[in-house]
């Protein structure tokens, strides 16, 4: 098939590209194929009559590829658009401190709610006793997690939620991205006792 060769000859340039400019094999995957005929006038075989013979076929293969420099990203992308790749999407960028930025996101809140609970409980005349449930959800970066508040009925619940952006603004070498911050965020759900 005409279609499926000059895709495969598209995507060994690419991933030829890719090779010499030193990215590892192991941050390099195609992820996604699909080969569906079409008829006249553009028409895929899905939206033509069953009757009519095929005029062509459109194919497609997707590659993913990770990146640890952001310097090489304008070099990376350049290349690839001029040696087969003709389509990018899906470009996000995260953190390799996801770990570090989540923890300490996650002890911010921890720490807030309690002082939080601590403020409203002298606000009511009584004292905040031994913590019985904790529940804590945190999202950005590479993952997002969701998490479920799970309440007492002797107990007074505090909730607090806490932001840490990871990194500061940065640009690629010649100007052309601005990559800004990636948020991590924790929230964490606290339900004390209370003691009058």
């Amino acid at each position: 098939m005409k279609a499926k060769r000059r895709n495969d000859e598209d995507i060994a340039r690419a991933l030829g590209f890719l090779k010499t400019s030193g990215v590892p094999e192991k941050d390099v995957q195609t992820d996604y194929i699909s080969i569906e005929p079409y008829g006249p006038n553009g028409a895929y075989w899905s939206s033509i009559s069953s009757n009519e013979t095929p005029t062509g076929y459109a194919v497609r293969k997707s590659i993913e590829v990770k990146l640890t420099k952001m310097d090489a990203f304008d070099g990376v992308l350049t290349g690839l658009l001029t040696n087969g790749v003709n389509s990018v999407q899906g470009i996000d960028f995260h953190t390799s401190h996801l770990r570090e930025h989540r923890d300490k996101a996650r002890s911010l809140a921890i720490r807030a709610a309690r002082e939080k609970a601590d403020a409203l409980a002298a606000e009511l005349g009584v004292k905040v006793g031994q913590v019985y449930n904790i529940n804590a959800s945190e999202s950005g970066g590479w993952w997002n997690f969701g998490g479920s508040y799970w309440g007492g009925r002797y107990g007074g619940g505090m909730a607090q939620n806490v932001v840490q952006n990871a990194g500061g603004p940065s640009e690629s070498g010649d100007g052309t991205l601005s990559i800004g911050q990636i948020t991590v965020s924790a929230s964490v759900n606290v339900s004390f006792l209370i003691e009058k």
